[in-house]
């Protein structure tokens, strides 16, 4: 109703009301358009215009032996980014892969955005 009587413009609405609309207007507006996403633990990417994955079906992580075997998938998906939801990484995060993750984000891992709860990661292949 705020909007429909001039009291707020319809981004400021949606960026009130919608937590994952930020994030993706940076991946919209900064990334490459070439950028490939993995957006982990969180589903609703309605607001994500760029080439995205949201599983990665051939991962097993529980047979992954370190993080460089997750940074070669990374590689062979062609992804350049990922988009984390911190706050549901726990409860809906990639079981095993967490480890790896947290060893990558050392390692291979820029952060670009970090607005709570998303991180908004350039994967650094060598």
């Amino acid at each position: 109703m705020v909007v429909f009587a001039g009291l707020e413009s319809q981004e400021d609405y949606i960026i009130r009301n919608e937590r994952t609309y930020s994030v993706f207007k940076y991946v919209n507006e900064k990334l490459p358009p070439n950028a490939k996403i993995f957006v982990m633990n969180e589903p609703r990417t309605f607001y994500c215009d760029r080439p995205y994955i949201t599983v990665m079906p051939s991962v097993r992580y529980s047979l992954l032996k370190d993080n460089r075997e997750l940074l070669a998938k990374f590689r062979e998906a062609e992804l350049t980014h990922l988009v984390v939801n911190e706050y549901l990484r726990d409860a809906h995060g990639i079981r095993g892969g967490t480890v790896f993750l947290e060893k990558l984000k050392k390692e291979d891992l820029l952060v670009i955005y970090d607005e709570d709860p998303f991180v908004v990661f350039e994967i650094r292949y060598r």
